[in-house]
Formats: structure tokens, sequence, C-alpha cells
């Protein structure tokens, strides 16, 4: 199997030159990103200046990517490209810390020790000397949904680093004098998530979603100090029996790297069980008692975070289209949208205020926040569900701006082919049709205004949202005003 590759790894006088090349040739792409900083700071001065704005439609045509089923339960998705001399291959593994049953943590710390830990015959510092030699970039992480590997390298230089990923994934080595140095690592993550509202708010409007499913379990230190060797090593072991498997290859990559792809994925432990992540429901969606309440997260600080939230369709629904566009319409669209007119531009109520849509194959949640000064807060509450209630009302004009920014965006949303493999896993593992893209902007520009009022009055109702605000315990008698408040400290569970 190691065999497939006959490459020597380079010595370390190279090391210099193939990682300021890799550097250069990566980044090189973004160089113009700050010339947009003056127009940024327009935007910001004058939240109307895009206001009556005609988009041209663009033209985009979606690449063909090639796929290959390397067996029952692994897919090979290819886009080249040689506009650079890199190859980048993305292994997605079905299955991240949602799927946990009783070890919880242990899905984080199995990639902490894929990174650190060493394989093969090689220590963790070992391969990471020999990964910076190479000048190339192994990545390990784990999602709610899915346990990412990802290996980036130059084209001359990828098939030693493939050997690298090889050991990495097959002959990970789980050392007992490790697991200290990941277990520190995740403690302070706990000790220091609570630093900043914004993040206290996004975590504890997941559990008020999911709790008491493991989706809204927020880790504990106790959690961290029950991972033992064992556990991750039947973390690895059940991430292979159980996987379905998810292979992105793009770049300037040479035919037969395919095979060696496929030679490496059946090495693997046979498939026992195979596990799909969205066929499986959450315990709950949503704690009731909490539904059409503030649930108000205690902590001093001078600038407050607003969030509301609430359940819509799966992304594969007939009304999904119909939602992006309403979505633009209300916070998705930055300065133009309504969120950023009222409670930003014309009321100077918050810093930033937005709204989004996340979709999966079981469901979507449809979240709108906002960053205001603390003795703001129930103001721009007040008016955030104003807004949110005011989708009702659509114009045409509206209706248009929002489908053809969209659409438009589609030229820069899959720009490069990593990104546009990244979704095609993403579309195939929410159950789209294969042709989704193709059809996208006819899809898009289908929406009435009809449509969009109608499925806000019927997903996005803002009586029935549940609401999170971080921020100091003594805004608990204005926001009483608007809807009734449960009061907890950041690490407390709102199912208390």
């Amino acid at each position: 199997m190691r065999r497939h590759f006959k490459q020597k790894l380079l010595p370390k006088s190279a090391r210099g030159f193939r990682q300021m090349l890799l550097l250069f040739l990566i980044t090189g792409a973004f160089m113009t990103n700050s010339a947009g900083a003056q127009t940024l700071d327009l935007l910001q001065r004058d939240g109307n200046v895009l206001e009556g704005m005609k988009i041209k439609p663009l033209s985009y045509t979606n690449p063909a990517v090639k796929t290959v089923q390397i067996d029952a339960h692994a897919r090979l998705y290819m886009l080249a490209d040689d506009t650079l001399p890199l190859i980048n291959l993305r292994l997605v593994f079905e299955g991240g810390t949602s799927s946990e049953e009783k070890a919880f943590g242990v899905t984080s710390a199995l990639a902490s020790y894929m990174k650190l830990g060493g394989a093969g015959d090689r220590s963790g510092e070992e391969i990471a000397d020999a990964l910076a030699t190479l000048g190339a970039s192994l990545e390990i992480g784990a999602s709610e949904d899915t346990f990412v590997v990802q290996l980036s390298a130059l084209k001359g230089d990828f098939p030693a680093a493939m050997l690298i990923l090889e050991d990495v994934l097959l002959r990970p080595r789980f050392d007992d004098a490790i697991l200290p140095v990941i277990q520190s690592s995740m403690r302070t993550a706990i000790q220091r998530r609570n630093d900043r509202p914004e993040t206290i708010a996004q975590r504890k409007l997941r559990e008020v979603f999911f709790l008491p499913d493991r989706r809204g379990h927020s880790l504990q230190l106790a959690d961290v100090d029950a991972i033992d060797v064992a556990a991750v090593r039947q973390a690895h072991a059940t991430l292979f029996a159980r996987r379905n498997l998810h292979v992105a290859l793009n770049g300037d990559y040479p035919t037969e790297l395919a095979d060696a792809i496929s030679k490496l994925v059946k090495a693997m432990p046979a498939v026992t069980k195979p596990y799909v992540v969205y066929d499986r429901e959450p315990a709950t969606k949503g704690i009731e008692k909490l539904r059409g309440k503030i649930l108000l997260v205690k902590k001093d600080v001078s600038q407050a975070v607003v969030t509301i939230g609430t359940f819509i369709p799966a992304h594969n629904d007939a009304d999904f289209y119909s939602l992006q566009a309403g979505n633009y319409i209300l916070g998705g669209g930055s300065f133009v949208s309504r969120l950023m007119q009222e409670v930003r531009a014309k009321r100077g109520l918050a810093y930033y205020s937005y709204s989004r849509n996340d979709f999966d194959a079981r469901f979507g949640r449809f979240v709108a926040a906002s960053g205001t000064r603390a003795d703001r807060t129930a103001e721009t509450l007040s008016v955030m569900l104003e807004v949110i209630g005011g989708m009702d009302r659509v114009s045409n004009d509206e209706l248009k701006l929002a489908t053809d920014s969209i659409v438009n965006s589609l030229v820069f949303e899959y720009d490069n082919p990593g990104r546009l493999l990244a979704q095609e896993i993403r579309f195939r593992m929410h159950r789209l049709p294969e042709n989704y893209l193709g059809k996208f902007q006819d899809h898009m520009n289908r929406v009435t205004t009809a449509d969009v009022k109608r499925v806000f009055a019927k997903h996005v109702d803002p009586s029935q949202m549940w609401i999170v605000v971080v921020g100091p315990e003594s805004l608990k008698a204005d926001l009483e005003k608007i809807r009734p408040v449960v009061v907890i400290d950041p690490e407390e569970s709102p199912l208390q």
C-alpha cells in the first residue's frame, strides 16, 4: 500500500523555499481583498448607498464534477484545475460530535490525537517536521455532523505527503502521554467560551434548540476528565467501521492519483454498519417551555447580544427558495436588508443586525441577531420582532434585488474548485437533486412576493420564536415588558 507513490521526503534545506512558494500560491488570489476597504467604509457611513441599485445578471456555468463510486460507502468527487501546481484532497466522514452516544468529547479528542500524536513509525513532531519540509498542510477536525481530514501540497510533493496521510489515517499512535495535553487544551476552550457574548448567545441558542439531544450538549469539564485512550481508540475504529465517506480531489492532479485514493479508502476497515448522519433525527426540536419567552443569560457587558431563532423546513423542501429570497430581504442582504436599515441605519440601535438560514437534510434553522448597547437591548429586540413580523409586506423591487443578488452570488461562492466540491458533498448529504446548481437559477427566479409572504407567515412567526439575550441581569425589567423572562448563568442549562 505504501508503494503507490515512490518518492522520498525532501531534504530540510528545501523547506524554506517550499513553504514560501506554497504560501505565495495560496494567498496570492486574496491580495485584492484590501482594495474593497474604502467601499466598505462608505457603506458603513451610509446604509442607503445601495438603495435602488440595479444588478445585471451574471453568467454562471456549473463546472462538471467527475464522480467515482469507490465502494458502496465511499464516493470520489474530482475537479481538475491546473491554474496552480497544487493538489488538495479532502475526506469527509459522516458522523461528527453529534453522533457521540456515550463518551462526549471523544471525537474532538480523536482529531487532536491524529494531529499531534504521531502515526506509523513517526512521532507527532516528526510528522509536523516532514510536512513542513514539504510545505504541505494537513488539517483534521470534527464538526457536529462530519469528521474532516484535508491534505494540501504542491504537485511534486503530493506523493510524499500522501504517504504521511496514509499513516495518519490507518496507523495513528495513541500514546498515553499525549492525552493530558489534549485534555488541557479542551479544558482551556471550555474555560474561555464565555469571554465573548456573541459565542455565548450562539451556544445557548443551540442548547435551546436541541437539548437534551447530544447536538445541544455543551461540553463540560467532567466530560473531558472522563476521556481515556481506550475511548479514543474506539472512536477511531468506529469512525472507519461506520464510515459513509465523501472524498474531494481538486487541483493539478495526475490521473493515477484517483487509483491511489481508491486503494487508501479500501485499506480502511470493512464497513459493518454504515452511519448516515441525516438518518438520525434529534431527540427534540426546541425546549417548548421557552418558546415565545426570553432567555436572559447573565453577563456584565456594555454590549449585549440579541438572538432570535426558530426551525424552518429542510434544504430539499419546496419552500427553500422562497425562504432564501425572504431572508435576503430581511437580514441576509447586509446593508440593503431591512434589519440593517431599521435597526442600525435609521435608529442607530445596533453595531450589527442580520439574519440567516441554516439548512440540512432534516430541518433548517432561521436565526436573527443584533449586537447593541446594553441599555438599548429591549428597544432593539422590539424593533427586530417588528421587522420580522413585517415580512407580510414585500415589494417586487425588493424581491428582484434579492433573487438577482442570490443568483449572481453563485459566480463568487463557487469561484474555486475546492469550495465547489465542498458544496457538492454538502448537496449530496442533504439529498438534493444531482443537478441542483444547474436548476438553482430557474427555481429562484420563479419565486413571487406571494411565495415569500406565505412561507414567512407559515415558518417564521415571531410570536413562536426562541429568544436568547446575553447581557446584564438588570435588563430583565425592560425585557419583561416584551415577553416573560427566564434568567440563567452562562454555564447553567436552559432545561433547569
